[in-house]
């Protein structure tokens, strides 16, 4: 189900640039089966932890130590045809409040930055972005992510559970 989300029609290379544990990488990718999985964590406590982690269950990706923005360039991505799958999480920081719910344009780094940044790097490939989102979400900034888009999804279904409250935008 979720390829036919993104209408691949070969295996993607899947990046989460803001991995934290790796739990929603790992997951994505034994639901889409990607030539290639790469993951990069900033925070260093984080990274050591994630790593041994990742040892314990052999989930094998490129996991890197730092800032996406200042590592990504340095990484090869053969063949242009090849589709890129991005996990954008950021850290939510001031983005996020109770009363208002969470404003993609105001995370840490705010969620138009990362995709202008990406799009510089990835120019001419095969994009899909999956954002993390909040039940409770400032409707201009998700006018202002997906207007630049041909195509979204909301995976937030409240229909199946009352639990849930987060989700994800998925663009392309």
């Amino acid at each position: 189900k979720v390829r036919s989300i993104f209408s691949l029609t070969e295996d993607p290379i899947l990046i989460d640039l803001f991995s934290g544990s790796c739990n929603l990488l790992y997951h994505l990718s034994n639901a889409i089966n990607p030539c290639r999985t790469i993951a990069f964590e900033n925070d260093h406590a984080i990274y050591n932890l994630t790593k041994h982690n990742l040892e314990i269950i052999d989930f094998h990706c490129e996991f890197y130590h730092g800032d996406y923005s200042e590592l990504i360039s340095k990484i090869s991505f053969p063949q242009k045809t090849v589709p890129i799958v991005l996990i954008v999480s950021p850290p939510w920081g001031k983005g996020f409040t109770c009363k208002n719910g969470l404003d993609l344009l105001a995370t840490e780094p705010p969620v138009d930055e990362i995709i202008r940044n990406i799009y510089k790097f990835f120019s001419g490939r095969q994009i899909i972005f999956m954002i993390q989102t909040h039940e409770k979400i400032v409707p201009r900034s998700v006018n202002s992510i997906t207007s630049k888009f041909s195509f979204f999804y909301n995976t937030l279904d409240f229909s199946h559970s009352d639990d849930l409250n987060t989700g994800f935008l998925v663009c392309g």
